[in-house]
């Protein structure tokens, strides 16, 4: 039996093993391995919150105990270590087994090692790809840290507005209680007809339904800051910081400007048309063949000076047309569907931002508006309205509806406080990056 070696044809082969075994690692490179013991348990840190309910301590407690965010994190790092699994060979197959001869029994004993090499760009294209699918989990990450930290800060700023409108409760039930009282007097004076006293009684105790009312609104979004923020059940929340009213200084187009270039759906969908086309790429090489190695020692078992060895190198043969075309005409479907829907995410993307500009203009307005004229002329007029009802000059309705407007005004002077911050909350998070703003007094 006559056997040719081929060690030509395994150098080869060995050399185009070497090129595909080189590792291809973009994304380990950048915001990759991140240490998952960082993150703290809910049971491991405690938080004293019940004096306040400091905004920067709940953001920094959400962002390490929020158990979707330790989930979506978990699942970037599981993607970055798909890279160098899509960027290393097969696993080599050793195999081993007797030959027999009908007369003689056992003739050989046979070793082989056979190695699978992909065709090195291949390899290098599927590293990219897995590359993509990283950058793409960590975007994932970052959006879903800017929803719940938007959504904490609208449920702080709901919470700020409820304990605003908690404190205004006793000072306006005082002034009711003082009116109750100096018409009870004048009830039996006669100058203050049954009604009219029953009208502040009637408004003191609608404000003991606003005063419960209120409190188990607070408890609601207390409880809703305790999911986000990763805090056990019952975990006391103190008053809320009040927020600042922040004037945004830049026009429409600069909002839309800065929400192009940092919005995280519409930069996950840039992504993913840069792995559409890699994609395609890769479909491409289907028509490019794959290589096989093997090393082969055929061991005689009864006769010496006979073993043998051989080299043998294997490689597919991409005939099949039909079957490639289709493949990479799959792939460049998918990638037409990836340029479309980052088209639409930039159109979207504009009218989300024109939305809530709007929105939120029209609540600085509104702050505006009560700040310097509603509520200043409203607590003039309470003033005056009393004073002028115990000189006689004015009605016991007359001063009641004034205290009523000037509670009213009060409420919604709040109210637009806390819609314009869950404005610019909302703006940010369709912009993806913080607004730059002037400060100014609420």
């Amino acid at each position: 039996m006559t056997r040719r070696r081929c060690a030509p044809a395994l150098l080869l082969a060995m050399g185009m093993a070497s090129c595909a075994s080189q590792e291809h690692h973009p994304a380990a490179t950048g915001p990759a391995r991140v240490p998952m013991g960082a993150a703290a348990r809910p049971e491991e840190v405690g938080l004293d919150l019940s004096r306040s309910t400091d905004p920067a301590t709940l953001l920094r407690a959400a962002a390490t105990r929020n158990p979707k965010l330790r989930a979506l994190r978990a699942q970037w790092r599981a993607a970055i270590e798909e890279i160098p699994q899509e960027t290393a060979l097969p696993d080599p197959m050793f195999s081993t087994g007797p030959e027999f001869d009908d007369a003689q029994g056992l003739d050989e004993w046979v070793f082989e090692v056979s190695q699978e090499i992909p065709f090195p760009t291949k390899l290098e294209l599927k590293g990219r790809l897995a590359d993509r699918e990283a950058r793409i989990a960590h975007l994932r990450y970052l959006a879903a840290v800017r929803d719940e930290l938007v959504e904490l800060q609208e449920a702080l700023q709901e919470m700020a507005y409820l304990d605003r409108a908690i404190e205004l409760v006793p000072r306006v039930r005082e002034l009711f209680e003082r009116y109750a009282a100096f018409a009870a007097g004048e009830l039996q004076s006669g100058r203050t007809k049954l009604p009219e006293t029953f009208r502040a009684e009637a408004q003191l105790a609608q404000l003991d339904y606003d005063l419960v009312r209120l409190r188990e609104l607070r408890e609601t979004e207390a409880e809703r800051i305790r999911t986000i923020a990763g805090l056990p059940p019952g975990t006391p929340l103190g008053p809320a910081v009040p927020p600042a009213f922040r004037a945004v200084e830049l026009d429409l187009e600069a909002l839309v400007t800065l929400a192009q270039g940092h919005n995280e759906e519409l930069r996950i969908a840039g992504v993913e048309v840069d792995r559409a086309g890699l994609e395609v790429e890769l479909a491409r090489q289907s028509r490019v063949p794959d290589f096989d190695v093997s090393l082969r020692h055929e061991y005689a078992a009864r006769t010496a000076n006979e073993d043998e060895t051989m080299a043998m190198l294997g490689i597919t043969l991409p005939v099949w047309e039909g079957k490639n075309r289709a493949r990479v005409e799959e792939a460049q479907a998918r990638e037409e569907a990836a340029r479309a829907r980052e088209d639409d995410g930039a159109r979207r993307l504009r009218n989300d931002v024109t939305k809530i500009y709007y929105r939120l203009t029209n609540a600085g307005r509104l702050v505006e508006l009560y700040r310097d004229r509603l509520v200043p002329e409203a607590t003039e007029a309470v003033a005056a309205a009393e004073e002028l009802f115990r000189t006689g000059q004015a009605s016991f309705a007359a001063a009641v509806e004034t205290a009523t407007t000037w509670y009213a005004f009060q409420l919604a002077y709040h109210r637009a406080v806390s819609d314009h911050g869950q404005a610019v909350a909302r703006l940010e998070q369709v912009l993806g990056t913080a607004l730059p703003r002037r400060e100014g007094q609420p």
